[in-house]
């Protein structure tokens, strides 16, 4: 009985390749975009997007080694290949040390979307209360498995054709010259820009998590480059546009550009349609905390074999919702988030490291 229901809590978790191309997305896509152009706009001027590009290369270059450290390990995730590679205390250590990632990501993550439905739409909304509804479906896609997560991150590649529609909409604002001359900030401040955008790319990190769960391994790293390419592509579309559409000066100065160009658009019907835009958008950022939160539950039931995952999931429920409440305000929120986007580029290049160390640590290579 118990092996049957093993049998069937694995395939809820079981997906392909192609699944996993979504999966990713939408880690990466969801809150970073909302700040990441006037963030990188400050630092690199009208040559943001030059930035965004090389730091998309940059992450499919680290995306490759951590595919091919993966490969090497088969049937592995992290939390395995750590032990083989680092002994079973330090390991530990280190699993310990990535779970607590996921987890505060998906806590820092939660208060970012809670600010954001305050300010734009539920003023008078107890933010506690707010909190608790917007991780339910968390928690009822994460009981259900990552093949129903999967599934329902297929919805947002609608939400972000229909992204570029509304941007094809407004582009008589737009100033193709606010975006001239090419590279006339410079490599310094271009360079530079290049962590900031980075950030942005932060969730590919998840796959070495997920990676034993995908049926069709040979086809992982292609549609997970696929995935960081899409992602590329859209952030790049997304900085330009905003910066063709309110000048560098003045989206230095903008929290959600996005929401702001949403914002400036008057339509014949509807009064706010900026608060439309912000709905159509709800779905990108809570997908982006589920594959967060789900790393952190699912990390937790593998690496503690839980048997209860109800009282599990709840437990990580309730402490998602308490810490997100420890920031002071949005100020804090962001001093935070900075901390933990240097870890996360700290965690990539810790598995860059992992892939050169399984050469001299040969134990578990090739062994599923």
């Amino acid at each position: 009985m118990i092996k049957e229901e093993g049998e069937m809590l694995d395939n809820k978790h079981k997906i392909k390749s192609s699944q996993l191309f979504v999966f990713i997305i939408a880690a990466q896509i969801g809150i970073g975009i909302l700040t990441l152009p006037s963030i990188i706009v400050e630092i690199a001027g009208h040559d943001a997007w030059i930035s965004v590009i090389l730091a998309g290369i940059i992450t499919s270059l680290a995306l490759v080694i951590i595919m091919l450290l993966l490969n090497r390990y088969k049937d592995k995730s992290i939390l395995e290949i750590n032990k083989l590679l680092y002994g079973r205390y330090l390991g530990s250590i280190i699993n310990l040390f990535i779970i607590t990632y996921t987890f505060i990501a998906a806590t820092l993550g939660t208060r970012i979307f809670t600010d954001v439905i305050k300010v734009s739409a539920l003023k008078l909304t107890s933010p506690v209360v707010l909190t608790f509804f917007i991780l339910i479906p968390a928690i009822y896609l994460a009981w259900y498995g990552l093949k129903a997560i999967c599934r329902f991150a297929n919805t947002l590649l609608v939400i972000f054709s229909l992204v570029v529609i509304f941007f094809l909409i407004t582009h008589n604002d737009f100033r193709l010259t606010f975006l001239m001359p090419v590279a006339d900030a410079g490599i310094g401040p271009i360079t530079m820009a290049i962590i900031p955008s980075f950030f942005g790319f932060l969730g590919i990190e998840l796959v070495t998590i997920i990676y034993p769960n995908i049926t069709d391994k040979e086809n992982a790293m292609k549609y997970a480059l696929a995935a960081n390419l899409f992602s590329m592509t859209f952030f790049v579309i997304v900085t330009g546009y905003s910066t063709g559409f309110f000048g560098e000066e003045m989206l230095k100065y903008m929290e959600f550009p996005l929401f702001n160009i949403a914002r400036s658009y008057k339509a014949p019907v509807f009064e706010r349609i900026d608060l439309f835009f912000v709905a159509l958008w709800l779905p990108a950022m809570g997908s982006s905390i589920l594959k967060f939160f789900f790393s952190s539950y699912y990390s937790i039931n593998i690496l503690f074999n839980i048997q209860k995952r109800g009282v599990l999931l709840s437990m990580v429920y309730i402490s998602v919702v308490v810490l997100s409440r420890v920031p002071k305000d949005v100020v804090q929120t962001n001093q935070f988030l900075e901390v933990l986007n240097f870890i996360g580029i700290g965690f990539i290049s810790f598995l860059c490291i992992c892939y050169l160390l399984s050469f001299v640590n040969k134990r578990g290579v090739g062994i599923k």
